[in-house]
């Protein structure tokens, strides 16, 4: 199947009624919630940045990152971008302060970045965002993980 006929589909089943009707409970049984993003310029983050704004079920999104990001779709006035240092643990937790729910799509190619980068995005930024997260009582932490993942990978 062609990528865009694909993508065309999958809009579809995520923004379908039943998607809509899902967040509209979310929001119903949690209101008031903010939501950040780490990693939200990559192709999962730019997805999971989209799905956020149009589910509105959050009052305000906010990405943290390096570069802007473009986003012109629903709800665009609720979507709030912060630049981000990762390694800077005390102003991770003053940022996500405010938060409820973070997202963490951080990651980049082992082979593009190589290995010291590659460790660095993929596991220091990581850890240092759940930590910040925790201090700061942000209540959930998704992440999402590369296909393939393996507990006795070099990160372990």
């Amino acid at each position: 199947m062609e990528r865009s006929v694909l993508k065309i589909a999958l809009d579809n089943i995520f923004h379908g009624s039943n998607f809509t009707k899902a967040a509209n409970e979310f929001k119903e049984r949690a209101p008031g919630r903010n939501a950040l993003v780490l990693g939200g310029t990559g192709e999962v983050g730019r997805e999971v940045v989209k799905h956020l704004m149009v589910s509105d079920a959050f009052d305000k999104v906010t990405v943290f990152t390096r570069r802007p990001i473009e986003y012109t779709g629903a709800h665009a006035e609720k979507l709030v971008q912060k630049p981000v240092d990762f390694e800077n643990a005390e102003q991770l937790e003053r940022d996500f302060a405010g938060h409820s729910y973070a997202f963490c799509c951080l990651g980049t190619p082992r082979g593009r970045s190589g290995i010291d980068t590659y460790y660095k995005v993929d596991h220091d930024y990581v850890v240092n965002a759940a930590r910040a997260c925790k201090a700061a009582d942000v209540e959930h932490y998704s992440i999402c993980s590369s296909a393939g993942a393996d507990k006795n990978s070099m990160f372990s």
